[in-house]
């Protein structure tokens, strides 16, 4: 359910995306993800861990908000992983969210 909330917005967003929005939807579609594919303790639970863990992004970094966009669309889209396939889960766009020259 959250998933359709969160590509609603997406759509909704036009052209420009904030990178806290992208935060913020990453999170939530990562924790909806999380609980239903794996049970990781409650959403809710999740969303504060998430935000009290993100790091900070370095000087000098591009963001895009059309792999912004991509990211939280493909990772609300994704199925549940079998075995030890999370890493594989990720979706590629979320590598090039920012771009810092590396």
């Amino acid at each position: 359910m959250r998933r359709l909330i969160v590509l609603s917005v997406l759509w909704a967003s036009g052209c420009s995306y904030p990178e806290e929005d992208f935060r913020d939807d990453l999170d939530a579609a990562s924790c909806d993800w999380q609980t239903d594919c794996y049970g990781y303790q409650s959403y809710d639970g999740c969303i504060v861990e998430a935000q009290e863990s993100r790091s900070e992004i370095a000087d000098g970094c591009t963001y895009s908000a059309d792999a912004a966009r991509e990211c939280v669309r493909d990772y609300a889209a994704i199925d549940c992983p079998d075995g030890d396939e999370h890493s594989a889960a990720v979706p590629s766009a979320c590598e090039v969210v920012w771009d810092c020259g590396g």
